[in-house]
Parts: structure tokens; sequence; C-alpha cells
């Protein structure tokens, strides 16, 4: 695999941060909309806001962290993925990954419910584990070869999709 030319990732670069810029502008437009300036600054004391104050500081400014942090460790862990697999195509779908994780919850739910007193997540995590681990396993009878390790990706995923519908 290639490195991008240093032009090549200064225009990424770029397009990153303009595209953060323009995230950053448009959270900032919708809090205007529901408090305009000056807003409150930390500490928040609750009981000394108006109302709408207290919406975007327990409301609006967590979500649009949160969101935005979401979004950037799901892209990372994509480009982790196909960067560790060499394989552009690598995703959680192709791989069948998710698919793993709701053959996983769907068992769980209609054969053992007890399995999600403690949440979903460590049922689908385990899924979503030995998807993963039965396509690595495949891929690695065939040298980990990225078309050969998307057809065992795809067809775990074809696999389980099918089983947890017919569940």
């Amino acid at each position: 695999m290639t490195r991008p030319a240093p032009r090549a990732m200064r225009a990424a670069t770029l397009a990153f941060g303009l595209a953060g810029l323009l995230a950053a502008g448009l959270w900032f437009r919708a809090a205007l909309a529901v408090l305009p300036l000056p807003w409150p600054l930390p500490p928040f004391d609750p009981g000394a806001m108006p109302l709408d104050a207290i919406l975007l500081a327990f409301g609006l400014m967590p979500r649009g962290a949160v969101a935005l942090m979401a979004g950037a460790l799901l892209g990372l862990s994509g480009v982790l993925l196909q960067e560790v697999l060499r394989n552009p195509l690598a995703d959680p779908s192709t791989l069948g990954i998710s698919s793993g994780a709701q053959l996983a919850l769907v068992a769980a739910t209609l054969l053992a419910p007890e399995l999600l007193v403690a949440g979903r997540l460590p049922v689908a995590f385990a899924g979503a584990g030995a998807a993963a681990a039965l396509v690595m396993a495949f891929g690695a009878a065939r040298n980990f070869e990225p078309v050969g390790l998307v057809i065992a990706g795809m067809l775990a995923g074809l696999f389980a999709s099918a089983v947890a519908t017919a569940m």
C-alpha cells in the first residue's frame, strides 16, 4: 500500500478542518436559536439559571460534544479496521461483525432473556467478537488476503442475518 502524497495529505487535512468548522458553526447557530448570548459559564448553577440556559448547558452542549466524539471515534475505528486488515473495503458490515451482534441480541432476547439483565452491550459485543473470530479464522487459512477476508465476512454476515431473521 502506498503512502499518500504530502499534497493529498494537506488537502485532506484542510477538508477535515473545514468540515469541523462547519459542524461547530452549525452547532453554534442552533445554540443561538435556543439561547441568545451571553451564555452561562461553568460552573453551571441550575438554581440561578433560566430554563433556556439550563437546556443549553445540560442538554444541547453535552449532546453536541458526545455526538462529535462518537462520530470521530466511529470514523477512527473504521480507519483502524481498514489499516490493520490492509483492506479499503473492511467495515463492520462487510466483515459480518454487525450481523453477529444482531444475531446474538436476537438469540438472547428469544432464548435467554436473563442474559440481557446487565444490558445489551455485553451480549452484542460477544456476538460481534464471535463473528469476527470466525471471519479471522477463515481469513487466516487464506493468509488474510483482502478479497478472501471480505468474502468470508459477507458469508458470515449473510448467514447470521438469515438466522436472526428466521428466529
